[in-house]
């Protein structure tokens, strides 16, 4: 499923499609199951490598859920969290670190 994702995504030239798909999408990484949040997580992951600068004009919305996912009690999601900070930091260039308290 993650491909199909991130591919349909990337096809779309619509920043505020991919805004509110993202907005609905990543209320699931406050799932109860530790796998659906995982599986969140790393669709985000993919579609940040994927969509590279139209990932970064969407921060403002992913950057709060994956805060939170930094806190959370399965290590895998707290490590993919941290991944996915430490690859828009190297898009960016910048650490992000103070965004997210």
């Amino acid at each position: 499923y993650q491909r199909v994702v991130v591919d349909v995504l990337d096809s779309v030239d619509q920043i505020e499609v991919t805004r509110d798909f993202l907005e609905d999408f990543l209320k699931k990484s406050k799932h109860e199951l530790a796998p659906v949040r995982l599986a969140v997580l790393r669709i985000t992951e993919a579609l940040a490598i994927k969509l590279e600068e139209r990932f970064l004009t969407l921060l403002s919305d992913v950057l709060p859920f994956i805060s939170e996912a930094m806190e959370d009690p399965s290590e895998e999601v707290e490590h993919t969290a941290r991944s996915i900070i430490q690859k828009v930091e190297a898009m960016t260039g910048e650490s992000i670190q103070e965004c997210l308290k």
